[in-house]
């Protein structure tokens, strides 16, 4: 009896034994495939990284190029700028000598203008006094006049009643 179940027991772990390499040979197989994966995974990511490589070199290349543009670019501006900023000075400047130059024309204008009145005031003055007594004299004339035709009509009155 001990015979047949040490049997038993031999057969069972016989039959484990197979289980357990039928499981590592299923084991072994799996991880043969995951390890062909993995190397083409890393062939394609080693790919990847290349062409990453090979895009970084070509962007480094164009922002290159690019920061050469832009600083000639940048250069070009500041010389229009500033050529720019020359027209409008030398413009300003030139506007305002004219704009001084009439002011001062205006000016020596407004001053001749001013003697002109002085002048004319002085004239006025003089002619007023020149005029109030030639008025004065032709108030008296008047005056005498209508004095005269005063009596002139009392007499034809006079004259035409008798």
């Amino acid at each position: 009896m001990q015979q047949q179940a040490l049997s038993s027991q031999m057969e069972s772990f016989q039959k484990q034994l197979a289980d357990m390499l039928h499981t590592f040979t299923e084991q072994t197989g799996t991880n043969n495939n995951l390890d062909s994966e993995f190397q083409q995974f890393g062939t394609q990511l080693g790919t990847l990284v290349k062409i990453m490589e090979k895009g970084n070199d070509e962007i480094c290349t164009q922002l290159s190029a690019l920061s050469v543009h832009m600083a000639e670019e940048a250069t070009e501006t500041h010389k229009f700028l500033a050529m720019q900023v020359d027209e409008q000075r030398a413009d300003i400047l030139r506007t305002l000598s004219e704009q001084t130059d009439m002011s001062n024309n205006f000016r020596s204008e407004l001053q001749q203008l001013g003697r002109q009145f002085d002048t004319i005031t002085n004239i006025m003055q003089k002619g007023n006094g020149d005029i109030c007594t030639q008025i004065a004299e032709l108030m008296i004339h008047m005056t005498a006049d209508a004095r005269e035709s005063h009596k002139l009509l009392a007499m034809l009155v006079n004259e035409q009643e008798v």
